[in-house]
C-alpha cells in the first residue's frame, strides 16, 4: 500500500493535492484531468487524514498530502451556490478538462466529516467552517426531496454564473414541474443507501457538540425506515423526489460478492483482505 502512495505522491499533478481519477499502471502518469471527490476519488482523500490519525501521526507524509488536497479543494472546488433563499449553501464541484463543473455527488458528502476531523487533529479552524457549510448542503439535499432522502447526484449553479432571462425562466419552470429547487439544474434521483451524509453529521456532532446534527441524523433515519425498510432488509429507491417511488431491491455488498471467509469489514463496510495462514 505504501508503494502505491509513494507513486501517487510523486506523480506530476497539474494542481497540487488534486489527483485525476485515472493513472497509467505502466508509466505511473495520470491520464486526463478529471478530478472528483465523488465516485472513484472519494475514499483516497478520506484515508489520507484517517491513516495519519490511525498511525498516531507517525507518517507525516499523509498529513502533508492531506493538507495539499484540502487547500486545493477549498481554492478550486468549493463554490457558493445560488439557490433561492439559501445563499449560504456551499457546493463541492469537480474539474473536467481543467474546467470547473457544477456537479456534486452524494459520495462527496464524506467531505464535511473529513474536513472536521482534519480541523480538530491539525488545528485548522477554517476547515471546520467549510465542513459545516458543506454538511448544511448535504442535509439540505435530503430535506428538499419528497421522501426526505438525498439524490445520488445533482448539478448546481454557482453565485458567479450569469444567466439569461430565458435561463431564469427555464429554472422557474423546472421548479414548478419537477419540484426541483431553484438553483439546481437537474438531479439523478436514485438513492443507494449511501452512508456519507450520516457519517459527516455524526462526526460534526462529536466535534461541535451541536445537537442539531443528532436531530438531522434521526430525521434521515426515520425517512430510511419509512421508505426503504422491507420485511427482510433495506432497499435503495429509484426516485427520492416522488411519493410514487419504487424500491430497486438492492442492498449493497451481497454475500456472493464479498465473502466473509475472505474479507473483514471495517465499520463503514470497507472490505479488508484477511491474512490467512498458508
Amino acid at each position: 500500500v505504501q508503494d502505491v502512495i509513494e507513486i501517487l505522491d510523486n506523480a506530476e499533478k497539474y494542481i497540487p493535492g488534486l489527483y485525476p481519477l485515472e493513472i497509467d499502471q505502466d508509466s505511473a502518469e495520470f491520464i486526463g484531468s478529471h478530478v472528483s471527490f465523488g465516485p472513484l476519488g472519494d475514499s483516497f482523500y478520506e484515508y489520507l487524514i484517517k491513516v495519519y490519525v490511525f498511525t498516531g501521526g507517525a507518517l507525516d507524509q499523509y498529513r502533508r498530502m492531506y493538507i495539499e488536497s484540502a487547500e486545493s479543494m477549498r481554492k478550486y472546488l468549493v463554490k457558493e451556490g445560488r439557490v433561492r433563499d439559501r445563499s449560504d449553501l456551499l457546493f463541492l464541484g469537480e474539474l473536467f478538462h481543467d474546467m470547473f463543473t457544477g456537479k456534486m455527488c452524494h459520495l462527496a458528502c464524506f467531505v464535511p466529516g473529513m474536513l472536521a476531523v482534519g480541523a480538530k487533529i491539525l488545528d485548522r479552524p477554517k476547515d471546520l467552517e467549510i465542513a459545516i457549510g458543506l454538511a448544511e448542503t448535504c442535509y439540505w439535499s435530503y430535506n428538499v426531496t419528497v421522501t426526505g432522502l438525498g439524490p445520488e447526484e445533482f448539478w448546481f449553479l454557482t453565485s458567479a454564473d450569469e444567466l439569461t432571462q430565458n435561463e431564469v425562466d427555464w429554472l422557474k419552470k423546472q421548479e414548478e414541474t419537477d419540484n426541483l429547487p431553484n438553483g439546481l439544474v437537474r438531479m439523478s434521483p436514485t438513492y443507494l443507501l449511501r452512508p456519507e451524509t450520516v457519517e459527516s453529521l455524526f462526526i460534526l456532532y462529536r466535534i461541535t457538540g451541536d445537537k442539531k446534527y443528532q436531530e438531522r441524523g434521526w430525521k434521515i433515519w426515520q425517512a430510511i425506515e419509512k421508505w426503504c425498510k422491507t420485511s427482510t432488509a433495506y432497499s435503495g429507491l429509484e426516485n427520492v423526489n416522488t411519493e410514487k417511488t419504487e424500491m430497486n431491491n438492492i442492498m449493497e455488498s451481497p454475500p456472493d460478492v464479498m465473502s466473509l471467509d475472505t474479507y473483514v469489514f471495517n465499520t463503514e463496510a470497507h472490505p479488508l483482505l484477511r491474512m490467512l495462514k498458508p
